[in-house]
């Protein structure tokens, strides 16, 4: 599987022909967040389905921030994928180990942006949508079209990320910043970096926006818990024509894709410490 990763994972995954010597990062990395991609279609459905259950219980407890709601949910998940791990795998295979885990949730629960190089962009230039685009945001800002000032950049710094158009990512292979997570009216959106602009004192952000597609059958054989969750980790669907605009501050992070056949699945990476 071709997979760019953003620059919060340190380590590339090497092969699995080389498991034997992975580091833990590099479970993690699958674990977190390619074995979606990996294991769709590979997997009868009962084991992926079960497979899942661990892994959103996993995202659920690294989280930056957690709740109240989210242990209680995290409990029953894991409770729920444990009874159906013996189901399907026996009882020889229901080691300390695999019960460990229930514990594990209320042990986890006590526990100024710029731009970079901007580059004057000449506003009779720019491709029509862009343009569009921005002459709707100078309208609600109210700013005289004599007066505007417009900076465009590949890449920008947010929340002391750096973040990347598509295409300055295209130019590094090893690289994927462009792919993102931003809030707006406080949804949580998905997206890929087309340019960055400065306009005025404004610091905004061309987006290509992602589209959900609706979730498998199977989805449907997943608890409350484990499906109310499932949306914040994992989004199934392809990216449109479609451009927006958005403000450079909400973005909320960087995010990882997985080509599966014709659809794209993405998700939002953590805030990693890599300590190897």
């Amino acid at each position: 599987m071709d997979v760019k990763l953003p620059s919060e994972i340190k380590r590339k995954i090497r092969p699995i022909s080389e498991r034997f010597y992975y580091k833990a990062n590099e479970f993690r990395t699958i674990a977190l967040y390619l074995s979606f991609g990996i294991f769709k279609g590979l997997l009868v459905d009962k084991y992926f389905n079960n497979l899942i259950k661990f892994i959103i219980f996993l995202r659920i407890l690294c989280q930056d921030e957690i709740n109240k709601e989210n242990i209680i949910d995290a409990k029953k998940i894991i409770v729920d994928f444990i009874q159906e791990y013996e189901e399907l795998y026996g009882q020889i295979n229901m080691t300390s180990n695999v019960h460990g885990h229930i514990h594990l949730p209320e042990q986890n629960f006590s526990n100024n942006s710029e731009l970079i190089n901007p580059k004057k962009a000449d506003f009779d230039t720019l491709v029509f949508d862009v343009k569009l685009l921005i002459n709707e945001f100078c309208k609600t800002k109210q700013l005289l079209s004599n007066n505007i000032i417009i900076f465009k950049s590949n890449r920008a710094i947010n929340k002391k990320l750096e973040y990347h158009s598509i295409d300055y990512d295209r130019k590094f292979e090893s690289l994927n910043n462009h792919l993102i997570q931003f809030s707006v009216k406080k949804e949580n959106l998905y997206g890929s970096i087309v340019d960055f602009y400065s306009i005025n004192e404004f610091q905004m952000v061309l987006v290509k926006k992602f589209e959900q597609k609706k979730k498998d059958v199977f989805f449907k054989n997943f608890s409350s818990e484990c499906s109310k969750n499932i949306d914040k980790f994992f989004q199934i669907g392809e990216f449109l024509e479609e451009l927006t605009l958005i403000s450079l501050d909400s973005i909320e992070r960087r995010c990882l894709s997985v080509r599966v056949e014709e659809d794209v699945i993405i998700t939002p990476i953590s805030n990693l410490l890599e300590c190897d």
